[in-house]
């Protein structure tokens, strides 16, 4: 701390120099944190289902693609199987195409049984649910994102299913597997298209989870050779399969993390580089009043730490207040749901400016502390 003074000094002299080297450090550790929070995302959407008694079953080929109604009797009497939810995507829009969230269509009847240990509702709200033809379930975020409330109507145009509905809210569920989710009864939906009879997928909740594998396996036999064949996945197996669809990320990601650290370390050690050369004879003059050189590695390195420490508090937080923001995850679509702006992972990335501020500091540090009076003053002459 005695050195801080002398550092504080050091940082002024070429205010543009280190306002600008602070900067790039604030826009690389922006980014570091931003893609360490994608991956933080990423293993807690593969995670979160670890244990869960569901399955999914859906289109061998597709998830885009749609299944007869009717497997639901089927799957009902396979042994082990204790409730079958059909779900069928909806795809609405409220007003404008930006304002597309999940909606689903699901069997009331079931749908506790199989997802009740993911929502929690306000006393009442269930049954009113359950009571009315168009209730809908609308998820915290996307209420206070369009401001609407228990009893207030509202129409959604219908992108994969063609035809507009108007709902009613019903209940707004306290804990749900996705606060900006809509779901609404699927025989209101199967009304309005004509009664086709198809569903996106059905979730099928099992009786003990060591009967899951033989059951899946059951499930795809089942329908095998058939028009329509199934792929029965566990919940975390479909999480999973859902994050494929966006390509192995996860390498990417952590490819870009690691040039993104490069590129810190580089600014950083060019800035006080070039510092250090322009204070050659300041070094040598310190160390002819006394200054040791392991003082002399202390303050550069100091003044490196600072640098790099001020330009990762600027990047983490505001990595921090955009991850933060509803504006932001409501662009995410479903994922959104799970994307949270963690503290840890902020205080990790600036943990690793402060580390790679003074790694990239160490060398010139080095240098200045071995330097020879005589040399330095020769240098200068």
């Amino acid at each position: 701390m005695r050195f801080l003074p002398l550092v504080l000094k050091n940082l002024r002299r070429n205010t543009r120099r280190t306002a600008l080297t602070m900067g790039s450090i604030a826009v690389s550790l922006f980014l570091f944190t931003a893609l360490l929070n994608v991956m933080a995302t990423m293993d807690r959407i593969e995670h979160r289902s670890d244990g869960s008694l569901r399955i999914a079953v859906h289109h061998k080929m597709s998830l885009a693609f749609t299944m007869p109604e009717a497997y639901r009797q089927k799957l009902e009497r396979v042994p082990g199987i204790v409730a079958v939810c059909p779900f069928t995507w909806y795809g609405g829009v409220f007003r404008d195409p930006k304002n597309m969230f999940t909606t689903l269509s699901v069997d009331e009847s079931t749908f506790q049984k199989v997802w009740g240990d993911m929502f929690e509702f306000q006393p009442g709200e269930w049954e009113r649910f359950e009571k009315t033809r168009t209730g809908a379930i609308v998820g915290k975020s996307t209420c206070e994102k369009f401001g609407w409330k228990v009893g207030d109507k509202i129409t959604l145009t219908g992108t994969v299913s063609p035809v507009n509905l108007e709902f009613e809210i019903c209940a707004i569920p306290v804990r749900d597997f996705d606060p900006r989710s809509l779901l609404f009864h699927r025989k209101y939906l199967e009304e309005a298209l004509g009664n086709p009879g198809v569903v996106s997928n059905f979730w099928c909740r099992i009786e003990r989870a060591e009967l899951i594998p033989s059951i899946m396996q059951q499930v795809d036999q089942m329908f095998a050779n058939s028009q329509w064949e199934t792929l029965a996945e566990t919940e975390k197996s479909f999480a999973n399969n859902f994050m494929s669809m966006m390509g192995n990320i996860k390498v990417m990601v952590g490819g870009i993390g690691m040039i993104v650290m490069l590129t810190i370390m580089l600014v950083a050690a060019n800035s006080v580089a070039m510092s250090v050369r322009e204070r050659t004879t300041e070094v040598a003059v310190l160390k002819a009043i006394g200054f040791r050189p392991s003082h002399v590695l202390a303050f550069i390195l100091g003044e490196s730490t600072l640098i790099a420490f001020i330009g990762g508090l600027a990047g983490t937080l505001s990595a921090y207040a955009m991850l933060s923001s509803h504006a932001f995850t409501s662009k995410l679509g479903p994922m959104g749901a799970l994307f949270l702006a963690r503290p840890d992972v902020v205080a990790l990335g600036l943990a690793v400016a402060v580390l790679v501020g003074a790694a990239a500091g160490l060398v010139p540090a080095m240098n200045a502390a071995r330097l020879r009076i005589v040399d330095a003053l020769r240098q200068v002459a």
